[in-house]
Formats: C-alpha cells, sequence, structure tokens
C-alpha cells in the first residue's frame, strides 16, 4: 500500500485524531502568525477549518500530503487538503522556489492558479401532482492536488429534511438530500457556492527516474481490472495489447509514451461521437472522441499491467497512468487524449468533477462508469412526477 493511497482512504475521525497526536494548539493560543517560518525551520500550520494549529517542522512534501515534525523523533502525515489555503499556497511557491525536501526531482509540479466561483446542485419539482419521500443525488467536486475546493455558501430549500455526503471509491462526493413531500408543482432543492483554486500540472523534471509499480496493492486493483466501456477481457482488446511494440529496456516513463502514441494513432478523432463506444468500439471503427481515446488508452495500460484511470472534467475527459518515484511514492500522471500531445502534464482549467471508471452506487446497480444525479421516490394518486434539474455554473473571479 503507497502512503498516498493510505493518506486518500482516511476519514474525518481520523484526521480528528491525527490533530490530537499531533497536539494541535487551539487558533487563539499564543505563538507565531500562521504562515511564519522561524530560524529553526518550524513554521506554524493550520488546518482548513481555521480551529487548529501546530508548530512544526517541514519534513517532506508528496503530492497530496505533508510529513511534519513536531518535535524529534515525532512526525505525522497530514493531507493537503487539510491544510489552510495559505498552507496550501505555501507549499506551491516553495516547491516553485526549489527542490522538495528528501526528494529527487520526480514529482509533479502545479502552477499558475486560476480561481473561479462555482454553484453546484440539484433542484426537483414535483410535475402532474404531488410526490412523496423524495430522495436525490448528485456529486459534488473534491479537491485534489491541482484543485483546491472551499465551500462559500449552501443554499438548502425549507422542505429538505436531511442532507448527507459521502466519497464513492476515492474519485468523488456525492450529496444525498431527503424531501418527506412535495405538491404539485412545488420545489426542493441544494445548491453549493465554491471557490475552486485550479492549478495546471507540469511535468516531472527527471521523468526517466519513475519506475512501475512493484506490487500494486489493494488501492491499486481497481485500476488494473475491467470497467464500463474498459473492456480489457475481451479477446478483441487483448489481441490489440499485444500489437504495440514496447522496448522494455526503456524507462517506465518511455514505455507508457509507446502506448500513448499509440492509442492517439490508432483512433480518429471525431468530436461528440454517440453514443458512447469505449474501448472495444473505437477498436472496431478506429474512430471516437475524448472518452474511447481515454478509454482505449486506459485500457491498453492495464493490459500491460500498468495502474490507469479516466479524469473527467466539465466537459471533457482524459486519462491518468500511474508510476512511482525511486522511494516508492506514488503519482498519477496526466496526459491529453485529444488535440495537442500533452504527455505527462495537464493544462486544462476545467473544473474536475471525477476520477476513475468504476464506482458503486446504492441508487444503481452493477458498476458504474462515472457518478451522475438520481432521483427517487413515489408518487401521489393524481400521479405526480419528480423532475430534477441540474445546476453548474461557473465564473473566472481571479
Amino acid at each position: 500500500m503507497t502512503d498516498n493511497m493510505r493518506i486518500s482512504g482516511l476519514t474525518a475521525q481520523v484526521l480528528a485524531a491525527l490533530l490530537l497526536i499531533v497536539q494541535w494548539s487551539a487558533a487563539d493560543a499564543e505563538g507565531p502568525s500562521a504562515g511564519t517560518l522561524p530560524a529553526d525551520g518550524q513554521r506554524l500550520w493550520t488546518d482548513s477549518t481555521g480551529r487548529f494549529r501546530v508548530e512544526a517542522k517541514l519534513v517532506e512534501h508528496r503530492d497530496d500530503a505533508v510529513v511534519l515534525e513536531t518535535s524529534p523523533g515525532n512526525r505525522v502525515t497530514v493531507p493537503v487538503e487539510r491544510l489552510s489555503t495559505e498552507d496550501q499556497r505555501y507549499l506551491r511557491e516553495r516547491a516553485a522556489d526549489g527542490p522538495e525536501v528528501g526528494r529527487e526531482s520526480v514529482v509533479l509540479r502545479y502552477a499558475n492558479p486560476v480561481v473561479s466561483q462555482v454553484r453546484i446542485g440539484l433542484e426537483m419539482t414535483a410535475k402532474d401532482g404531488a410526490c412523496n419521500n423524495l430522495v436525490a443525488t448528485f456529486p459534488l467536486p473534491m479537491a485534489w492536488p491541482e484543485q483546491i475546493v472551499e465551500l462559500v455558501s449552501e443554499d438548502v430549500s425549507p422542505t429538505v429534511q436531511r442532507v448527507t455526503k459521502r466519497t464513492l471509491n476515492d474519485g468523488v462526493q456525492q450529496v444525498e438530500f431527503r424531501v418527506p413531500r412535495l405538491v404539485a408543482g412545488q420545489s426542493a432543492h441544494v445548491i453549493y457556492t465554491l471557490r475552486v483554486e485550479r492549478l495546471q500540472i507540469m511535468p516531472p523534471e527527471n521523468p526517466q527516474l519513475l519506475r512501475f509499480a512493484g506490487n500494486p496493492g489493494r488501492e491499486l486493483r481497481p485500476y488494473l481490472g475491467e470497467s464500463p466501456f474498459i473492456e480489457i477481457n475481451h479477446a478483441k482488446v487483448k489481441a490489440a495489447s499485444n500489437e504495440i511494440e514496447i522496448d522494455p529496456s526503456l524507462p517506465a516513463w518511455r514505455q507508457v509514451e509507446t502506448i500513448y502514441d499509440w492509442t492517439r494513432a490508432r483512433v480518429d478523432h471525431h468530436d461528440g461521437t454517440k453514443p458512447l463506444k469505449g474501448a472495444l468500439q473505437a477498436l472496431e471503427t478506429g474512430s471516437g472522441d475524448c472518452e474511447e481515446i481515454t478509454s482505449l488508452f486506459v485500457a491498453m495500460c492495464r493490459l500491460k499491467g500498468i495502474p490507469a484511470r479516466s479524469v473527467w472534467v466539465d466537459h471533457h475527459t482524459y486519462p491518468e497512468f500511474y508510476l512511482e518515484s525511486p522511494n516508492g511514492e506514488g503519482l498519477w500522471i496526466p496526459c491529453e487524449s485529444l488535440g495537442a500531445r500533452l504527455f505527462g502534464g495537464m493544462n486544462s482549467y476545467r473544473l474536475l468533477l471525477q476520477k476513475g471508471d468504476n464506482f458503486s452506487m446504492s441508487q444503481k446497480r452493477g458498476p458504474q462508469r462515472y457518478v451522475t444525479p438520481t432521483i427517487s421516490g413515489t408518487v401521489g394518486p393524481d400521479g405526480g412526477q419528480p423532475v430534477m434539474r441540474e445546476v453548474l455554473e461557473q465564473e473566472k473571479i481571479q
């Protein structure tokens, strides 16, 4: 199990326990102001709520976590997303200024942030009659190394009884809300306003030092198996993987790049291909859009034993593949599925919605390619039906 996989699965309860272990001080405690760096290398770190802080020395900065030393011999690992915006900005600026502590220059770097305000949610309306026991769900963007998400406000209708959130397959948050009853024409909604800071992903400086995962753990196995429309068990897909001639003496980076170039040459781009074809039909027809090219690349990587997954952004899809640094740290590395050739980095500022392509949803049977909004309930004797309206608005503010 890699460190970053352990971190991604931390729950809020585990984080709370972690904060106690490192003896976070109350925010009104005496001490240096947030962001200061004393001569001994210690710095005041603040959590994302602003309620807790601790003086500690930065020992290591990973893609999604930091290792802090609160006292000699007492080190803890904290997810970057749990740190304050100021701390996250400090880490990015520090990474841009010089090499990371205790690491070779094989990390992904994040730069050139763009800030947007996003309104996202779901509204449901009772049409043609009353509706009872309504349950609605919708996906909510979550934080990633290249995307910082802060809640600005939430708009919840008075008729909404309960709102809950859960993380599905470590790739997306799902919001669920319940409404006991809506009369004909009545609506209910849950809408969040978010501040989203999106960063470009810069390729590592020395990618030839990266290597394949020696023994993929449980967290990586979903990215080595079959997913909806990524049919790695089909004979034609398996045969296609044998067409790719890879020189095993090349660095892992160059071997994955060979798969990338083969995939883009194998599928002609036809924008907005409908219906979704997936990897198999992309091979059979030789055409597809970003989803087909992504599916085929992911399939070819998985058949070569390389973990890979789909990334869903607003109106676009691209893949990520997994390699490790010399010290065993895992990196998810993006590449562009269509358009300009971009391998190992990503210059897009599109809102990052979900990562992964094999989700389990209690509202639907079987594996799902992505998490979609759902609505369910019972109708009254007048035959009312619940109708849903998705809300997704984005405005650049910085």
